[in-house]
């Protein structure tokens, strides 16, 4: 689940293809975690998406399944995750059930979620979630943000709608 404005990413690790219940569980971890729900979905036509959108409370968007235009964001955070997940399994991290594999994607997802943004001056997705200056990971030290971080995180997603 990828949030279109921060870029802030959900996962939620299965041992089967992802059916409506699981759509369902992940888009209630939003609620759970940020006790926020969402206003909008966006997905393709697949029919686990479908299945998912008949009970939810506010507006479900569909798209072609294959529509880069409405789903490119999400496409290419799916490749950094795959990336990532990746690098981790060269690195000889071992997951042999769906708790382990749950705390991996959580690992890749925090990695993701706070990744300094460099054209919208280091501020992260997580930055833009939450009210108070996370840590620097690799200086150890609060992150230096700007005061007007919300509209320079505007700014940002603006120009990067354009191209």
């Amino acid at each position: 689940l990828c949030c279109f404005y921060t870029g802030m990413l959900l996962l939620r690790g299965t041992t089967h293809a992802p059916n409506a219940d699981d759509v369902r569980a992940l888009i209630n971890t939003v609620y759970r975690q940020y006790a926020i729900f969402p206003k909008e979905v966006m997905t393709d036509n697949g029919q686990c998406f479908k299945a998912a959108s008949a009970n939810f409370p506010n507006e479900w968007l569909f798209t072609a399944i294959h529509s880069s235009w409405s789903n490119g964001h999400v496409e290419r955070r799916h490749r950094v995750v795959n990336q990532k997940l990746r690098r981790i399994v060269l690195e000889g991290v071992i997951f042999e059930d769906t708790r382990e594999w749950q705390d991996v994607l959580d690992r890749v997802c925090g990695e993701i979620n706070n990744a300094a943004v460099v054209k919208a001056h280091g501020i992260s997705a997580l930055d833009m979630v939450v009210s108070y200056a996370s840590d620097d990971i690799l200086l150890g030290t609060k992150k230096n943000l700007p005061d007007d971080k919300r509209e320079v995180w505007k700014r940002y997603r603006l120009a990067s709608l354009k191209t």
